[in-house]
């Protein structure tokens, strides 16, 4: 931290915070997602793990900011209020907790680290596009397809 940067504690306490109700609310989305599971509701049960991971994406998020302010850098609210709102930014966060596919770990071994990157970047791609897909079609959102509102039992049969 430089000798002229103040700490903003206002924020810091609220990022805290935000932490807080943040991990509060994945624990309870998860807690909720097994009552459905073991009552049969996989689909309902999905939809919830689902956004309980993009919880655990959003501690890391804070994470990262309550980092960079200590650091001494200045945080933006509105762009934390944005990257939390963002379910692309959210899926592309827990990426990182995947395991590295066969290109990433490949292009690492060879010390070709632009293409380990690359193949990351584009991990991070398909995992969104997958949960994405996952949410919209598996779960329990209606759509509207061809000229009909349709329920997602039976886009899922489509699928």
């Amino acid at each position: 931290m430089s000798e002229t940067h103040v700490l903003d504690k206002a924020l810091l306490a609220e990022l805290t915070r935000g932490a807080e109700k943040v991990f509060e609310n994945g624990v309870a989305l998860f807690r909720e997602a097994s009552i459905l599971k073991d009552n049969g509701s996989l689909n309902r049960a999905l939809f919830l793990f689902q956004i309980s991971l993009e919880e655990c994406a959003k501690l890391e998020m804070l994470g990262g900011w309550v980092t960079s302010l200590l650091m001494g850098h200045e945080v933006d609210s509105a762009k934390v209020k944005n990257a939390m709102a963002s379910h692309a930014n959210k899926n592309r966060t827990n990426a990182y907790s995947l395991k590295a596919d066969a290109k990433e770990a490949a292009a690492k071994r060879s010390g070709d680290f632009e293409g380990a990157v690359k193949a990351f970047k584009d991990m991070q791609k398909e995992f969104h596009l997958r949960a994405k897909k996952l949410r919209t079609v598996h779960c329990m959102l209606t759509s509207w397809v061809e000229h009909s509102c349709l329920q997602a039992s039976v886009l899922r049969r489509r699928w």
